[in-house]
């Protein structure tokens, strides 16, 4: 398989434009949803680079990648504690 030439700083540039992206929407209703796209983002720009020699560009793509499911798996975890459960019927003792 032929490899592709990737550009090294353009790469860098996506990957802070999504860490910003996450950044901006930290808190809000779309976080979940941001950092989802943050890892792909970063899973996928890995991809293109691996094996490339630029180790610290792979690292940095592995790092964000972990770092958006940790704060994903935070989130999930809050809001697992936080969620209704549903009300479960009284049962009547009189007959």
């Amino acid at each position: 398989m032929d490899r592709m030439n990737v550009d090294a700083e353009l790469l860098r540039e996506l990957l802070n434009a999504a860490s910003r992206t996450a950044l901006t929407h930290r808190g809000s209703e779309h976080e979940c949803y941001v950092l989802g796209q943050l890892e792909a983002t970063a899973n996928m720009a890995y991809v293109l680079c691996a094996g490339s020699g630029n180790d610290e560009l792979e690292l940095l793509c592995q790092q964000l990648a972990l770092d958006a499911l940790n704060r994903h798996s935070e989130l999930s975890c809050n809001s697992a504690g936080t969620t209704r459960k549903p009300r479960e019927k009284a049962v009547s003792t009189t007959v």
